[in-house]
């Protein structure tokens, strides 16, 4: 078999794996589009005659204040998971004391437990912390849940990076706290990228820490605010479906603004473990 045949039968099943990918949502996007008597009448499955950008209105107004909520959460939690991770990993793939192997130890079991453990004892905290249904709450159980996953994945980078950069960068009088920034976060972007999106991912989509840990309908991010939606629009699917592709939107939008970085950043991860 010659390299064109090959790239050919490569070509074909790459398009047939992209087809049934993107089956699901486009048929999320021909119900979305159906007035209600379409749907009903013609079908799930049938083209839409008249198509509507209405569903999505009625979704919209509906879900805007959780939608606004996931984003706040997101905008506030991933920049310090990023940050303290980031820096916690440099240090660990760095310096060497008496407390490092506990430290490392402690931040391993944190990704060992399943988050459902944590529950009640996180539930107790923040009662007793008087932060129970308040974002900042939310935040902070974000925060503390996604450290160590982060920590892992940029430390085995770090500890990939040759230290003679940083010793040639410490000769010329830069300091510790400076490498970091300008020269080790830089030559790590793309598993920084990696751990955004990831990070991203974990806080839009979550559901059970939010009816936990929320029970004020303003507080819920939007995953359990489409909980609240189905509830109201229970017959009418084109608006459920419609709710459900605005929720999936900054996804969406992430991972294509950032697709080639994410994958060069999964491939280098994947080389090097």
């Amino acid at each position: 078999m010659n390299h064109k045949i090959k790239r050919t039968i490569i070509y074909i099943v790459a398009s047939i794996y992209i087809i049934i990918w993107l089956l699901p949502i486009f048929y999320l996007f021909i119900v979305a589009v159906k007035p209600a008597n379409e749907f009903y009448m013609n079908g799930m499955f049938a083209w839409p005659e008249n198509p509507t950008l209405g569903n999505f209105v009625i979704a919209w107004n509906t879900i805007k204040s959780y939608f606004w909520n996931s984003l706040f959460l997101v905008a506030v939690s991933l920049p310090f998971i990023i940050l303290l991770s980031t820096m916690a990993a440099y240090s660990l793939s760095r310096f060497s004391f008496k407390a490092s192997v506990f430290i490392i130890g402690y931040l391993m079991l944190g990704m060992l437990l399943p988050q459902h453990i944590t529950l009640l004892p996180n539930y107790m905290t923040l009662k007793a912390a008087d932060l129970l249904n308040t974002r900042l709450g939310m935040v902070l159980v974000y925060i503390s849940l996604n450290i160590s996953f982060t920590f892992f994945l940029t430390r085995g980078h770090f500890l990939g990076i040759s230290r003679e950069i940083e010793e040639a960068a410490k000769i010329d009088g830069c300091p510790s706290y400076m490498i970091f920034f300008r020269i080790i976060l830089p030559l790590s972007a793309p598993i920084i990228i990696v751990s955004i999106v990831m990070n991203f991912m974990n806080v839009w989509n979550d559901l059970v820490l939010a009816i936990t840990y929320a029970t004020d309908d303003a507080k819920l991010p939007v995953n359990a605010g489409l909980l609240r939606f189905v509830e109201q629009y229970a017959q009418n699917y084109e608006r459920m479906t419609a709710g459900i592709l605005i929720a999936i939107l900054p996804l969406s939008i992430i991972f294509i603004a950032l697709q080639k970085y994410f994958v060069a950043g999964m491939s280098e991860g994947a080389l090097k473990g």
